[in-house]
């Protein structure tokens, strides 16, 4: 990854943000707006152990 980020000029973790992204994109997986998500309207998701 570091390979990846280096050669597009990218932070590691801008480059971990744009494989999310592209994974979602390719998965038809919709990405709420940067706020939307804990901006007090949702609760959060309590997972499993």
């Amino acid at each position: 990854m570091l390979t990846a980020a280096d050669h597009e000029r990218r932070t590691i973790a801008n480059m971990v943000e744009v494989l999310i992204r592209d994974y979602c994109r390719r998965n038809g997986i919709a990405i709420l707006k940067q706020g939307t998500a804990f901006d007090g309207r949702q609760k959060p998701v309590k997972r499993g152990k």
